[in-house]
C-alpha cells in the first residue's frame, strides 16, 4: 500500500474515533438529563413522611423499604412493575434483596409508589 493511502486510512481512522467519542459523550449527557428529568418528576407532589406502620414494618419486621411501601399504597408486583417498565420477578428480586435496582429504576418506583427515593432505599 502507497503512503498516500496509508496515511488516508489513518486520518479517516481518526475521524472516526473522534467522531464515536463525541457520540458517546453526547449519550453521557442525555443519560444525565434523563435522570435530572426523573428526579426532578418523583421530587413533586411526593409523601415526605411514611405511616408509623410502616415504618415499623421496615424497621421491626426487616421488610424491604419498597416491599412496606408497595404494599402500603396496595399494589401488586406486578402492577408496580408495569409502572416502572420492569418485570415482577425484577421487583421480587430487589424486594428480597437478591438484586440491587439502579439509580435510574429507584427514581422510577419513588415515582410509581408516589415517596421520596430516599424512603425506599434499603
Amino acid at each position: 500500500m502507497d503512503t498516500a493511502l496509508q496515511n488516508r486510512i489513518e486520518k479517516l481512522e481518526a475521524v472516526i474515533q473522534a467522531q464515536g467519542q463525541r457520540i458517546q459523550s453526547l449519550e453521557n449527557a442525555l443519560e444525565d438529563r434523563e435522570d435530572l428529568a426523573t428526579i426532578a418528576a418523583y421530587s413533586l407532589d411526593r409523601d415526605a413522611t411514611l405511616p408509623g406502620h410502616v415504618v415499623d414494618s421496615i424497621l421491626d419486621d426487616g421488610l424491604h423499604p419498597i416491599k412496606a411501601v408497595r404494599e402500603w399504597r396496595a399494589l401488586t408486583q406486578t402492577e408496580l412493575a408495569e409502572a416502572v417498565e420492569s418485570t415482577p420477578a425484577y421487583i421480587s428480586q430487589i424486594e428480597t434483596g437478591q438484586r440491587k435496582a439502579s439509580k435510574k429504576l429507584l427514581g422510577k418506583i419513588a415515582n410509581a409508589l408516589t415517596v421520596d427515593i430516599g424512603l425506599i432505599v434499603d
